[in-house]
């Protein structure tokens, strides 16, 4: 994670935190976190914190104004989190109305092209092409990396919870609840299986962003 956000690619940065707050790793915090350093546990946190989506990712949009504040008239390649460019792009798209009322004397049902939705899209568009201008450079990736990843074994939600369950089984009177399917939010919000096991996500529901001046759509 470290690394990541270190070469400026949030995406991969918060694709990693969401694997492991999943409840499937979660819930073996007392089997496998304990031999994890304290250094290292301070580094999750941390960066737990700069990517949660609590006050519509306000922590993780703070920081990456000042990167781009930063990084501004330089050559340098930088990868936002895709899930929140995409949440602004839906919250423009389908919080505004691609049109709005212009009454005049003569046509009091008169309507116009809405310029504040258009000027909102295009601030966002620009931005992502200047940022794909720029590229992540691949002259010092490591082979066998590359290699572990092409021959990465994915599994669904379903498999990594019972493979969890091997580890630490379920305690509950009745047999083990299925997790819920994951989202393509930058954080994964799945829920614990009982009490005993509630997982350190927050809960804040995230406000629809995106409207300026623009009439809300009822």
């Amino acid at each position: 994670v470290e690394v990541c956000a270190a070469n400026n690619n949030y995406t991969t940065t918060a694709q990693i935190l969401a694997g492991i707050n999943m409840i499937s790793v979660q819930r073996l915090k007392d089997l496998l976190w304990q031999h994890i350093s304290e250094p290292v546990l301070e580094s999750f946190n941390a960066f737990d914190v700069l990517m949660s989506p609590s006050n519509n990712y306000q922590a993780y949009r703070q920081h990456f104004a000042q990167i781009l504040k930063k990084h501004k008239g330089k050559k340098t390649a930088l990868l936002p989190c895709l899930a929140v460019v995409l949440k602004d792009l839906t919250a423009i798209e389908e919080g505004n109305p691609d049109t709005i009322t212009q009454a005049h004397a003569s046509n009091p049902a008169a309507r116009a092209i809405n310029l504040e939705k258009i000027k909102l899209l295009g601030t966002h568009v620009a931005m992502i092409k200047n940022l794909q201008s720029f590229r992540f450079s691949s002259a010092e990736l490591d082979d066998s990396l590359l290699v572990a990843l092409d021959n990465l074994q994915v599994m669904t939600d379903e498999q990594l919870y019972q493979l969890s369950l091997r580890l630490k089984p379920f305690k509950g009177a009745n047999a083990s609840p299925t997790p819920s399917s994951s989202t393509n939010e930058c954080v994964s919000d799945n829920t614990p299986s009982d009490d005993s096991e509630k997982s350190t996500l927050p809960t804040t529901s995230i406000p629809e962003i995106g409207r300026a001046s623009c009439r809300e759509r009822v």
